[in-house]
């Protein structure tokens, strides 16, 4: 009688995420790729790559790509794979890119696709100070942006 076998799965975590740009620099998107239900004796790789949304490789962050391997018999069932986000001082609305998993060897996806949101933390800058003459002295009023 022929022994069935469980797949090993491949599991994209978060699914969705999201990460602040900041001003300058770069910043890690980080997401974590598990197996389970790990079939022992076997390797187990997955091909990983982004792909645009409203987000550009490039302007907004660091096109990656590779392949994850875990090998037979590993105790290591976590892999990180981090995606540099550029930050800039523009005022923009939030935008995203995915993260596609592809080619599973030896294990099925689920799921096979992230969505990174890249949160701006930019804002307008305030108008300058109004000065109101008021017959004999000048009243700078204070203004306060709305949210």
């Amino acid at each position: 009688m022929e022994t069935i076998r469980q797949a090993s799965l491949i599991y994209l975590s978060p699914f969705d995420w999201k990460v602040s740009e900041g001003d300058e620099g770069t910043a890690n998107a980080s997401l974590n790729v598990q197996l389970l239900n790990r079939v022992p004796d076997k390797d187990v790789s997955v091909d990983y790559t982004t792909q645009d949304g409203t987000a550009t490789a490039g302007q907004d962050y660091t096109a990656t790509s590779g392949t994850l391997t875990f090998p037979a018999y590993t105790t290591n069932l976590t892999q990180t794979i981090s995606i540099p986000i550029l930050g800039d001082t523009d005022v923009e609305p939030n935008e995203y890119f995915n993260l596609l998993l592809s080619n599973p060897t030896n294990a099925v996806i689920q799921p096979s696709t992230s969505r990174i949101e890249i949160v701006n933390d930019d804002q307008e800058p305030l108008p300058p100070p109004v000065n109101v003459n008021n017959g004999g002295g000048a009243v700078t009023p204070i203004i306060t942006p709305f949210p």
